[in-house]
């Protein structure tokens, strides 16, 4: 990376662990599984504060949905280890 493109490329502070309502701003979802099902989200959400958090979710119905519809956007509250939509 240049440093004109390191200077131009906003940055926010992630964390690990965080429970709060964010704003994803990415999500994927991991396949697995027999049948190669959607079985774990992944997912990037934007805190309140301006911190983001990256959070591995899983429960097979996010993930699931994530193949549906497109949550980037929306509003999802974090929990001790999981992301409630």
């Amino acid at each position: 990376m240049t440093p004109e493109i390191r200077a131009d490329t906003p940055r926010c502070d992630v964390v690990g662990e965080a429970c709060d309502e964010a704003v994803v701003v990415s999500c994927t979802a991991a396949l697995g599984g027999p049948g190669k099902t959607p079985s774990r989200a992944v997912v990037s959400a934007d805190l309140p504060d301006g911190r983001r958090v990256l959070r591995v979710h899983a429960e097979p119905e996010l993930a699931q949905r994530i193949t549906q519809e497109e949550l980037c956007g929306h509003l999802v509250h974090l929990e001790a280890g999981s992301v409630r939509a």
